[in-house]
């Protein structure tokens, strides 16, 4: 019955298809398969060349949780090689670090698109962060004998590939060489259906977490213009929770640094123009003149890759999603 995930790939990527015309980030998600098909061709393997490992992640946050492992790795063997790939096109746009050997997207799901990008790719150990079940990458790297692992994954009781109906994908798990969960409720669960192949690691975002106060960060151009520490710091924030704190902010004269989920031009104005003359972006700080321009009690970022190091500028935080 894989014929059920096929179709629901298929309409997924019509939906994407119709939505980019008028939305930025479907348009985005369709550019990136369509530009990377063709450097991919182009791309030949080597022989000789250095281990390659692929790690796929979803996003920003998967990545997060997947970064300490591969820079554990880097640490310990320079020479190999670090490929990985996003599904969604915000966690490829905003990643950008020094030990990743090739940034990439994944192509929806089809044992064509598997072939062609494995063998693209020819990576010597393959890595899935968390919740990336992708049938047919999985089936041809264990077809092709690459080592299969997962990482900080977690699996729930009515996870699709569990019904009776797609027996072909939980077989394919069994041959998974080896689940490193999350918690004792995901290792139970899999060892139910057969596969015991499992470690209980914990989350590895936690690790990343805990690295970050140690991380080095100039702060300098920040704190030049805002009352530091600001008294919030407001992370990953969507329309719906700008609705609820923007009047607080600007009503109560509050300092505060705001991130947006979404780095969008459009709401990224509107935030500006909700906070009055005290609101600055930070791609603005550049121009910023003390003796001629209002002093900000608001810093908005229209940035990435500053938010995790960021809140320890603020009293407190609020992360977005809330409301």
């Amino acid at each position: 019955m894989m014929i059920l995930y096929r179709l629901s790939l298929f309409i997924y990527r019509l939906a994407i298809a119709i939505a980019s015309i008028w939305n930025e980030k479907a348009r985005r998600w369709m550019a990136l398969r369509k530009k990377q098909k063709q450097s991919l061709e182009e791309s030949i393997p080597k022989p000789g060349r250095n281990f390659r490992i692929w790690m796929h992640v979803a996003s920003m946050g998967e990545f997060e949780q997947g970064r300490p492992l591969l820079e554990q790795l880097k640490a310990a063997h320079p020479d190999i090689s670090i490929w990985v790939s996003f599904f969604s096109p915000s966690g490829y746009d905003r990643v950008n670090e020094v030990f990743i050997d090739r940034k990439l997207v994944l192509p929806l799901d089809s044992p064509g698109q598997a072939r062609s990008f494995l063998g693209r790719v020819a990576p010597d150990l393959v890595i899935f962060v968390k919740y990336e079940f992708w049938f047919y990458f999985l089936k041809e790297a264990i077809k092709q004998g690459i080592p299969v692992l997962f990482i900080s994954a977690i699996l729930r009781k009515k996870h699709w590939f569990f019904h009776p109906l797609f027996s072909q994908m939980k077989n394919t798990l069994k041959q998974v060489d080896h689940f490193f969960v999350q918690d004792e409720a995901s290792a139970q669960i899999l060892a139910r259906h057969g596969i015991t192949q499992v470690t209980i690691s914990g989350d590895t975002r936690i690790d990343r977490v805990t690295a970050l106060p140690n991380s080095d960060a100039d702060f300098s151009a920040i704190e030049e213009i805002l009352p530091t520490p600001v008294d919030i710091v407001c992370g990953s924030i969507w329309p719906s929770d700008a609705a609820i704190i923007l009047p607080v902010l600007k009503s109560r004269g509050i300092s505060g640094i705001i991130a947006p989920h979404e780095i969008s031009t459009s709401f990224n104005r509107d935030l500006k123009r909700a906070l009055g003359k005290h609101c600055l972006l930070y791609s603005e700080l550049e121009h910023f003149d003390a003796t001629r321009d209002t002093m900000p009690r608001i810093l908005i970022l229209d940035t990435i890759g500053l938010l995790s190091r960021i809140y320890r500028l603020g009293k407190c935080a609020y992360i977005g999603g809330g409301f």
